[in-house]
Order: C-alpha cells, then sequence, then structure tokens
C-alpha cells in the first residue's frame, strides 16, 4: 500500500465515521476495523512503517474531531429542526476534507464508536491514548446529545478493560454526582395522574400545554441520568472483581432509587448494574439482598416487559450466586418465578422457565408445596392485576395448583382461588376469560366436590361463551363444558343435552336480523336504549382472524364506548336468559370483543353459537354417559352445515370436518357407516373451497375416515356418491 493508497484509505474511513447517516457510521466501523486488521501483520518494513502513520493518523483525527466545538447552526434545538437537517443533509465526499460545517454531533458519535477498534488495537502500551479518550469521554458525558452521551459512556467503560480502576477513580464524582443530580429532581407522578396521562396519550387534539406537560412529566430529571447509568453498568462489568474497593453505600442506595423510578429505561438499568454488581462484588451485596430480592419481585411483575426481563435476569444470577442461602429469598422470590413461566411475552416465559430448571432442578413441585401460601397469595393477587399478561399467567398457574401439586398441601387453598377463578370469567379481556374458563375445567376435574356448588353460575358463562364471536372462547367453553361433563357424569346430561340441540338449531331457525344498541350510558341511571337494524351492520373494519385486532399489550383494556350490536332475540334469550331489549352495563362485554386500541369490535351472530356447540359435540364424544346420544346429534350438525346464506358459513364445515373423526370413533363403525352417504356432502364442499386452510380441513377429515374405515370401504362409497370426488381419497397403503 503507498503513500496515496494509505492517505485516502484512512480519509475515507473518517469520512464516513463523519457522515449524518446511521448507516454511513456503521459501514464506517466496519471498514475501519478492516483497516486495523490489514496493519496488524505487515510483510515487510515499509509497510509496517506505513501502518504505524497510518495508526497515528488515526489517533490524531478522532482525539482532534472528539474534541472541536460543534458549530451552533448544526445544533438542532428541537425534532422540527432535526428533521429539516436531515432531509437537507448530503453525504460527505469519501475524498474531501471535512469543513467546519460538517462538524456535527453525528461526527461525534462516529468516532466515539471507532474507539473501541483502536483501543483494542493499542492495547495497554499506548497509554496517552488511553488517558486522552478517557477524559475526553468524561466530558462528553453530559454532551446535549444522548447518542453521544451512551456512546461516551460504553467507551469509558471499554477502557476500564485497559487502564483498570483508575477510570472509576477519575470520573467516579462526576458521573455519581449527575446520577444523583437528576434523581432528586425527578417530578413522581401520582397513580392517578400516571393513569390519566396513559389515557390521554399524545391525542394531537389535546391542547398544547397539556402535551407538553405531559412530555416534562415523563422526562424531567432523565437527561444524563440512562448515559451515567450505562457508563457505571460497563465499567463495573469490565473492571470485575476490581471494582470490590469501591463498593459504597452511596452507591447501592442511588441504585435503588433507580429501581423505582417512573421511567422505565431507569429502572431497567438499574437491575443490570446490581446484575453487574453480584458478579464483581458478592460479599458486599450480600448485605441488602434482601431489600434486593423485595425490590426484584416488584420488578419481576412490572408491566413493562424489558423491565421484567432485567429482574428475570438479575434473580437467576441472585439465586445462583448465593445459592447456599437462596431458599432466604424463596418467599419473596419464588411466586414471582413461577408465575412467569406462564406470562405472555416469549421472552419472558422462556427465560424464567428455563431459570426454573437452573435454581430448583427436580424439587420444583416440593417447593411449590412448601411455599404454597405465598405463591397463592400472589396468584390471588394477580387476577385482580392491571396487567391482562399477569391475569391470564395467573389462570394458567392456578389450573396448573390443581392438576399437579400434592393435594394436601392445595386443598386448603381450593375455595379461594376457585372463586378468583370464576371472577376471571367475567373480566374484560378475552384472553383473561379463556384463560379462566379453562383452569376452571381442570380444577373441576380435580375436585368435582368441592367445585359443585359453583356450577350453576359457571354454566351461565360457559353457555355464553359458546355463542362468543371469539373462536377461541367458543372452544374453551366446548372444552369446560367437556371436563364438567366427565366429572359429573350423567347428572349434567339434563342441563348440557337442551342446550346443546338448541345451540345446533339456532342458525337454521332465526333470520339474521340484528339489534343495535346505543350505550349512551348516564353514570346515575346507567340507562341503555335500543333500535332495530335490519341486515347486516356496516362497521368498517375487516378482522382477519376472529379477536385478531385484540392488542397482545398490557396496558390493553377491552370497553364498550358508542354502538355495539347483538344477535336476534332467540340468541340473546339464550345467552342472557331474558328477551328484555335493555342490557345492564355490567353485561354489555359479554356480547362482544372490542378492543380499547382500535375501537372496534367483532359482532355476535347466530352461527356463533351453532359453531361453539358443534365443538361441544366434539368434547363429549369421550365421556361415556353421552355417546348413546351423539348419534341423534349427527343430523342436527348437518342441518346446520346446509345454512349458507351468511358469509362466514365455511367455518362451520371447518368445524364440522375438525370433530366429525372423533363423532365416527365415539359410535362406531357400523353405526357411523349408516349416515356416511350424508355426510359426503359438506365434507366435499369444505374440499373445494377456494380457501387452502379450509380445503386442507376437509382433506384431513377424509385422510383420517380413510384410516378409520379403512381406504377401500371409504372409495367404494364415495364412487357411489358421486365418482367425480374419488380421487380425493387416500390411495391404498401397501404394507
Amino acid at each position: 500500500m503507498n503513500d496515496k493508497e494509505q492517505r485516502i484509505t484512512v480519509e475515507f474511513v473518517l469520512g464516513l465515521l463523519s457522515s449524518r447517516l446511521k448507516i454511513d457510521r456503521e459501514r464506517g466501523i466496519i471498514k475501519l476495523e478492516k483497516l486495523l486488521k490489514s496493519w496488524e501483520k505487515p510483510v515487510d518494513e515499509i509497510i509496517k512503517a506505513e501502518s504505524i502513520v497510518g495508526k497515528k493518523q488515526l489517533q490524531s483525527e478522532v482525539l482532534e474531531g472528539l474534541i472541536q466545538e460543534e458549530p451552533v447552526e448544526s445544533r438542532p434545538s428541537s425534532s422540527a429542526d432535526q428533521q429539516k437537517l436531515e432531509s437537507t443533509s448530503r453525504p460527505i465526499s469519501r475524498q474531501s476534507s471535512l469543513s467546519e460545517e460538517q462538524q456535527q454531533w453525528e461526527k461525534k458519535h462516529g468516532y466515539l464508536m471507532a474507539c473501541y477498534p483502536l483501543i483494542a488495537m493499542s492495547g495497554k502500551d499506548d497509554q496517552e491514548f488511553l488517558l486522552k479518550i478517557r477524559d475526553i469521554s468524561i466530558l462528553l458525558i453530559t454532551h446535549e446529545e444522548v447518542r453521544v452521551q451512551l456512546a461516551a459512556g460504553g467507551v469509558l467503560g471499554f477502557i476500564s478493560k485497559y487502564l483498570g480502576p483508575s477510570v472509576y477513580e477519575t470520573s467516579r464524582e462526576i458521573i455519581l454526582n449527575l446520577i444523583t443530580e437528576n434523581l432528586t429532581n425527578v417530578c413522581i407522578i401520582s397513580e392517578d395522574e400516571e393513569l390519566k396521562s396513559v389515557e390521554q396519550g399524545f391525542d394531537v387534539n389535546l391542547p398544547a400545554h397539556v402535551i407538553r406537560d405531559k412530555v416534562i412529566r415523563e422526562s424531567q430529571g432523565w437527561k444524563n441520568l440512562e448515559p451515567s447509568l450505562k457508563c457505571l453498568q460497563f465499567m463495573i462489568e469490565n473492571l470485575e472483581c476490581e471494582f470490590l474497593p469501591f463498593m459504597e453505600p452511596r452507591l447501592s442506595k442511588l441504585i435503588f432509587q433507580c429501581l423505582s423510578h417512573p421511567v422505565r429505561y431507569v429502572r431497567e438499568v438499574g437491575f443490570q448494574i446490581f446484575t453487574a454488581l453480584i458478579v464483581a462484588a458478592p460479599e458486599d451485596v450480600k448485605e441488602f439482598a434482601h431489600q434486593l430480592s423485595q425490590c426484584l419481585a416488584i420488578g419481576l411483575s412490572d408491566n413493562w416487559n424489558q423491565v421484567r426481563i432485567a429482574a428475570a435476569i438479575t434473580t437467576r444470577r441472585l439465586l445462583l450466586t448465593y445459592s447456599e442461602s437462596k431458599e432466604e429469598f424463596y418467599p419473596v422470590l419464588l411466586p414471582k418465578l413461577c408465575l412467569n413461566r406462564y406470562y405472555k411475552s416469549e421472552g419472558i416465559r422462556t427465560y424464567s422457565q428455563d431459570s426454573w430448571r437452573l435454581i430448583v432442578g427436580t424439587e420444583g413441585r416440593n417447593l411449590v408445596a412448601k411455599y404454597m401460601d405465598d405463591i397463592v397469595k400472589c396468584y390471588l393477587s394477580s387476577t385482580t392485576s392491571t396487567n391482562l399478561a399477569e391475569r391470564e399467567a395467573a389462570c394458567a398457574c392456578i389450573s396448573e395448583l390443581a392438576t399437579k401439586i400434592d393435594q394436601t398441601a392445595f386443598l386448603p387453598h381450593v375455595i379461594p382461588l376457585l372463586e378468583a377463578l370464576i371472577s376471571c370469567t367475567e373480566n374484560e379481556s378475552w384472553s383473561v376469560r379463556d384463560a379462566a374458563c379453562l383452569a376452571c375445567g381442570s380444577f373441576i376435574m380435580e375436585h368435582p366436590t368441592i367445585s359443585k356448588p359453583y356450577l350453576e353460575g359457571l354454566y351461565k358463562i360457559l353457555f355464553r361463551n359458546l355463542g362468543d364471536p371469539i373462536q377461541l372462547l367458543r372452544q374453551g367453553a366446548a372444552t369446560t363444558l367437556g371436563n364438567i361433563a366427565t366429572a359429573y357424569g350423567i347428572e349434567t346430561l339434563g342441563i348440557i343435552l337442551p342446550k346443546l340441540i338448541e345451540g345446533l338449531t339456532t342458525v337454521g331457525s332465526t333470520k339474521h336480523q340484528f339489534t343495535s344498541i346505543s350505550t349512551h350510558i348516564n353514570p346515575s341511571s346507567h340507562a341503555v336504549t335500543s333500535t332495530t337494524l335490519d341486515g347486516n351492520h356496516g362497521h368498517g373494519h375487516l378482522v382477519a382472524d376472529e379477536g385478531a385486532c385484540v392488542q397482545h399489550d398490557p396496558q390493553c383494556e377491552f370497553a364498550v364506548p358508542g354502538k355495539i350490536l347483538v344477535t336476534s332475540e332467540s340468541l340473546m334469550r339464550f345467552l342472557e336468559g331474558s328477551t328484555s331489549s335493555s342490557t345492564t352495563t355490567s353485561n354489555l362485554h359479554h356480547i362482544q370483543s372490542h378492543c380499547l386500541c382500535c375501537r372496534k369490535s367483532k359482532l355476535p351472530q347466530t352461527w356463533h353459537l351453532t359453531d361453539g356447540s358443534i365443538y361441544l359435540v366434539g368434547t363429549l364424544t369421550s365421556v361415556s354417559e353421552y355417546k348413546k346420544d351423539i348419534e341423534n346429534l349427527i343430523p342436527l350438525m348437518l342441518q346446520a352445515t346446509q345454512e349458507k346464506s351468511y358469509l362466514d358459513h365455511y367455518i362451520i364445515h371447518e368445524t364440522f370436518c375438525k370433530i366429525l373423526p372423533l363423532v365416527a370413533k365415539a359410535i362406531g363403525k357400523r353405526t357411523f357407516k349408516e349416515s356416511l352417504q350424508d355426510l359426503f356432502e359438506p365434507i366435499f364442499y369444505t374440499i373445494e373451497s377456494v380457501n387452502p386452510m379450509t380445503s386442507g380441513i376437509g382433506k384431513n377429515c377424509l385422510g383420517e375416515l380413510a384410516e378409520f374405515l379403512g381406504p377401500n370401504i371409504l372409495r367404494s362409497r364415495v364412487e357411489l356418491y358421486n365418482p367425480r370426488f374419488i380421487h380425493y381419497v387416500p390411495e391404498v397403503r401397501i404394507q
């Protein structure tokens, strides 16, 4: 590489690092790493000398760029100015020298990122360069651009690996003072104000001063707080055991304050710092480990997933580090670990499951039985949490207690847990209602005698869910009713069977007429008026899958503002037990699925009840007391599939094809063959659907029937019905 190529390459890299575009700066880092790697093993003395010159040039240019003042016009004072600056900026010429107009915060950010490979190449040999970078990084911690602050903090932490504890000694007072100052200046928001702020959001219709005050409340005191904390975290992680002499009460007090900070980023970094401290100074952290465990229990219930996973990481580190005394923390932390194993977020769920295996090993059931009182208290509290994902997880955990844990320890808690589940079946969130219904089914299977007094109220809820617009709720209700039938046998026959017959005949016996209920609710009277609409109600919201508009956000709640639609009078009589045209506000959320995030609803229709009833037939096929009645239900299901005057009739056909193999196995080959010819029409109608998923369900049904009856028998029956469909029958398997 000659001098000209050397000079152009260095300038090219510096130009990329100075770009206002992030992608260019990232490319600059890659090019710099390649350039430095080419200098590591020079082939002769000339190239070695050129490499030394190039290295010095890079170091001097980086140092000069970091200490150079930014021109005032290049500092955006607002987001509007920033957008204007971005729109008018142009990429830097790769072979041109840097002008003063190009010296912006992006250049400092790019040069700080370039310090990582430069420091790694220099190592401990070039003390002068490392000390200069250290001093500059300390100054840039208070830069007005937060990305520069974070980059400077990262560089300080990286230098600690080479310069040792002297980096923290030099910057300790500055960093701790920044943390202290910003923590004491933070504006704490009350719960009522925070709730009001969440409900208002950043609505463009709000007055400007309201939005401004909201921004100030949520960001005041932040400034250098998160970058200072990240810098502290990076230094502790790189110093590890060398940080031990610097543990002091002032430091731990500041970090504990961060764990209750209203800004989630600060809480997250606080837990990350404690994770680093447990590794660096385990003996010192042990002194306040019990206080930390209390904070971790709160963090493991945080509404923000980032904070929750940070607390989970710290919890694992704490319990594995102090494994000899970890049972001291179990009453506080074990219930939260149990709960998060069923949390909706996949990252939190899988990490908590791995932590559970690492921490308790094969003693999980024994430990849960031992700390049953603490765990039950946690689960009961979680069923009333504002976080819908936590309520859903609590229902799954209660079901697990009923089915997997020693019943001697569990029996004293059966009634309060069952009452909590039944309360959750009335929840605003459909996912919580579904989880609660399934948990009730498992609960009743294990404790039928204790659960019997609650059956009457539970029946009403389950029959209502059987006609819910959300398919998962219909399936869950059918599964739970099947569990009840299994638990109580013939006692349920007179209750479930009449409702099942009524549900199967609903779609063909009622006109598709809907009632619009306008929820003009007066807080004092709760009066609801109604009018009648003919035909379908065009609410202008297309949902690809039932319940798809429901947001999986912990703060997403359901509501019933504006207008909702309910089905015909016969379905309302089935669901609510009343033909009245008025409905109380407490029952409104049961007749629709409504999400506050999208403010649209999926409307209940008569076929929803029929679909749920067909699912119920499938779950009852495994109950011996119902097997003789299954045969009589086949004509009713066939009649339901004949009604095709509504758009979603194919869903009925899908459900029918899903449960038909179960029906065949329940009633036996001989009895099933008698109805087989009549069953072909809905099966082949499903197979020839233009929807690939619907067609696949039909083909899968035909394949299971061929396996059950035998391919030759099924082929002959299909040929007798209509030879056109013979190619759909699976080929004979050659043994």
